[in-house]
């Protein structure tokens, strides 16, 4: 009994032993291994403020991934590389569409292959967004090569000059001018590059007439003939435009497509992550670059983390929702919170603003299924009205109504949710029953939306456009 009490004293001793060798172990790191402080010292402040500007620059324009092409950016800038030399420097007449889904780097494929042109060619940027119709097109395109030029191009000489500096646009070019105007390009002294960011609206444009001419110049050019070289580029996210070009317009194109995807895999999603937040700012201290690498190695290592990214990659794989979720952490950082959290948004598709759907709006949708099936990506209100309307008198039964509204405040609903899309420019002159819209939204969220109604009606009238 008397050994036994003198033994809890020498276990007391060594369990104490024990707590300060563990003690020690936390207060003390091993040689190499990196404390991440919970705020920010002083003296590594301006070096926190440098790292925060860098990664959200970064994250704006995401850098390279070492060892990775990421949705193959490195073999689509080298096919435009190759297209855009021919043009250049060969004099020859191009055309290519560079295909991705948005945020996938088009524009920056773009760029960095513009970047590599010797000498430097006329480079014209239209969008479909700015440039809703020929007219305004046309006085851009001589605005650009004007601009790039140092002389005034593409006016009569009885017509004002288009002033530059004020972007003026009451003296607007006639439409009659277009073909001249276009097949005057190979004429100017360096060759010119035209790239068509929005490429799908300019389909939408009276008789495709800018789209006619620009390619069927290029079409016309013949090396060796004194003319300088011309491409045309066609920027879009959607895989249907081919098809939405005249069979004229589609007879004078090459028929080229450059893909850029987002990342195959999720060893390259996740490495894309990892890019931009590594980046290194300028001019700054090896300790901060040490605190930083640790803290973002052990927000990768967080398992919230890890089955955040494979979560988000397998459900939508978006390079957008990706940066976005980054910047709002980043953003959120200061000298006293420096350290990324580990509670980044859940991904969601479109479908979350298919909730709840009213049946009216249910119709419209499966209408614009309807008309996508049959090959008419592009509707107008009145045409999914008709569609209603034939709905209806076959099923008897649809709580709708046809007079009071309904099938209007459907349609605005679904424009204001930007599920529809106008393809055109809106006009007081004309019938807005007669806008032009496309579908934003995919077939499958469609079905799933109409199952979450449960009417049988509508899944069996959807079924048809299967």
């Amino acid at each position: 009994m008397h050994d036994v009490v003198e033994k809890e004293p020498e276990r007391e001793q060594e369990k104490e032993a024990e707590d300060e060798v563990e003690a020690k172990v936390i207060e003390e790191p091993e040689e190499g291994l990196v404390v991440v402080p919970p705020s920010v010292p002083e003296h590594l402040r301006e070096a926190f403020w440098a790292q925060k500007r860098a990664v959200l620059q970064a994250l704006q324009d995401p850098p390279d991934v070492e060892g990775v092409d990421v949705g193959g950016r490195g073999k689509a800038l080298a096919q435009l590389s190759e297209l855009l030399a021919g043009s250049a420097v060969r004099d020859e007449g191009n055309s290519c569409l560079i295909l991705g889904p948005k945020g996938s780097g088009k524009t920056r494929v773009i760029e960095e292959a513009l970047r590599e042109l010797k000498p430097r060619p006329i480079i014209v940027r239209l969008s479909g967004h700015a440039q809703i119709n020929d007219r305004l097109a046309m006085k851009e395109i001589a605005r650009q090569v004007s601009s790039q030029l140092g002389t005034s191009w593409g006016q009569d000489e009885d017509e004002e000059m288009i002033n530059v500096e004020t972007n003026d646009f009451a003296a607007l070019p006639p439409p009659a001018h277009l073909p001249a105007l276009i097949s005057s390009l190979p004429s100017l002294p360096r060759p010119t590059i035209i790239v068509m960011d929005a490429f799908d609206l300019f389909t939408g444009h009276a008789r495709q007439a800018l789209l006619y001419c620009l390619l069927d110049t290029v079409q016309s050019i013949r090396v060796g003939e004194g003319h300088k070289g011309l491409a045309v580029i066609g920027v879009t996210s959607r895989l249907d435009t081919l098809t939405l070009l005249e069979k004229r317009v589609k007879s004078r194109f090459s028929h080229r497509t450059i893909r850029v995807g987002t990342p195959a895999t999720l060893e390259g999603f996740t490495g894309l992550a990892k890019a931009c937040l590594t980046v290194s700012p300028p001019a700054t201290s090896k300790e901060w670059n040490k605190i930083w690498l640790a803290s973002v190695q052990r927000f990768f290592e967080s398992k919230n983390v890890v089955d955040w990214f494979a979560e988000t990659f397998s459900i939508v794989r978006s390079v957008p929702l990706l940066r976005n979720a980054l910047m709002s952490k980043v953003v959120m950082l200061k000298p006293e919170a420096p350290w990324l959290s580990d509670d980044l948004p859940r991904p969601e598709s479109h479908f979350a603003q298919l909730r709840n759907l009213s049946y009216p709006t249910a119709v419209l949708l499966i209408a614009a299924a309807h008309r996508l099936t049959s090959g008419q990506a592009i509707f107008t209100f009145a045409a999914l009205e008709s569609d209603f309307k034939e709905y209806v008198r076959i099923v008897q039964s649809a709580p709708v109504q046809l007079a009071g509204g309904s099938v209007g405040m459907a349609f605005e609903n679904l424009v204001e949710a930007q599920i529809f899309e106008s393809t055109t420019a809106a006009s007081s002159n004309f019938d807005k029953r007669y806008n032009k819209y496309r579908c934003a939204i995919e077939r499958e969220e469609i079905r799933l939306a109409i199952d979450r109604t449960g009417q049988t009606n509508l899944k069996k009238w959807f079924s048809r456009s299967l």
